[in-house]
Parts: structure tokens; sequence; C-alpha cells
């Protein structure tokens, strides 16, 4: 039987991770040496999560403060005989 050992890491080692890949424009293989962390996929995965490109976290947890403080819509084609028309 082969054991594979389960590292867990912390949100505060992963915010670092991130900022210093984000300052020192690090690539992911860098980042996986460096810290000797198995898999990039665990990386990628704090890159979508914490990283600076995920903006709409950052502005619901320090901007929406209310109820009906911003609103989200989708609009939606629909393929007609005619042509297309779209539900919003």
């Amino acid at each position: 039987m082969i054991k594979c050992k389960i590292v867990r890491y912390s949100e505060t080692f992963k915010l670092q991770i991130l900022k210093e890949m984000e300052e020192s424009n690090l690539s992911v293989a860098d980042i996986q040496k460096k810290y000797r962390i198995t898999g990039g996929e665990k990386i990628r995965h704090w890159i979508r999560k914490y990283g600076k490109m995920n903006l709409i976290s950052r502005i619901v947890s320090n901007v929406i403060v209310r109820k009906n403080q911003a609103w989200v819509s989708d609009i939606t084609y629909v393929r007609k005989k005619s042509g297309f028309c779209y539900v919003s």
C-alpha cells in the first residue's frame, strides 16, 4: 500500500505566496521549486481563488454592506426562425 502525505496550507501562507508571485513576477514552477510544493494545479487553484484577478470577492467583502447594493444581470440569446432575440 502506498501512503500519501497530505499537506494542508494555511490561508496566510497561500496569500503570501500569491503576493510574492505578483510582486516578483514568479511563475508557478518557480514557486513550486522554492517552497517544494508538489502539483502545479494546487497553486493555480490558489490564484483563481485568492489572486489579484479575483476582484469580485474583494468588492463583495469590502464594498457591499447591505442588500440591493449590487446587481448582476445576464443576457440569454434565443434562436428563432426569423433570427435571434434575447431575454434579459
